[in-house]
């Protein structure tokens, strides 16, 4: 039938330019993952940790803090602490009890040695900025209200005001369900 010497240059003659298809499958492969890795790490701007509270209200309260900008977050017997990339202790955060950030507020706006530097609502939640001239120094404090919640966030700095600001900023609070 067919001789062997008239088959076997066509055999060895390819169309994938001298390599087996293989070789050639398996590069295109490796660079098309590679591509794609690249493609999902470059889209990402946040990245975030969180941690849920049962708080004694009742309620769960959601605190998360995006860490992409090198912030860390912690927490220890109920309360949340955000440190800066060097391991400072930016903002320490407790939960109140509700009605007492309308306490605290009250307190806030008769201190003589307290200044309000914020009162906003955003992202769902209302918070009053404060700086507070206090024993042990400069304080910057944040009384926050979480929307929908019973439970209220008392944050306290003894970093600059720019340092404790910038920190906040990085932090968001939800009732969690």
């Amino acid at each position: 039938m067919f001789k062997k010497e008239r088959i076997l240059p066509y055999m060895q003659k390819s169309t994938y330019g001298g390599r087996p298809p293989m070789k050639k499958t398996s590069k295109i492969l490796s660079i098309m993952l590679l591509f794609s890795t690249l493609l999902f790490c470059a889209c990402s701007t946040y990245a975030n940790k969180s941690y849920t509270f049962n708080v004694s209200t009742g309620e769960q309260i959601k605190v998360t803090l995006n860490v992409k900008t090198g912030y860390s977050l912690s927490q220890k017997d109920g309360q949340f602490t955000v440190s800066d990339k060097d391991g400072n202790d930016i903002l320490t955060g407790i939960f109140l009890l509700e009605g007492y950030t309308d306490s605290y507020r009250e307190v806030v706006d008769a201190d003589p040695d307290a200044t309000v530097l914020e009162d906003k609502s955003t992202s769902g939640i209302t918070y009053l900025y404060y700086e507070y001239d206090g024993e042990t120094g400069m304080e910057h404090n944040f009384i926050v209200d979480i929307d929908g919640a019973k439970t209220g966030v008392l944050l306290a700095s003894r970093a600059s005001e720019e340092a404790a600001s910038k920190a906040f900023s990085m932090l968001s609070f939800e009732k969690a369900e």
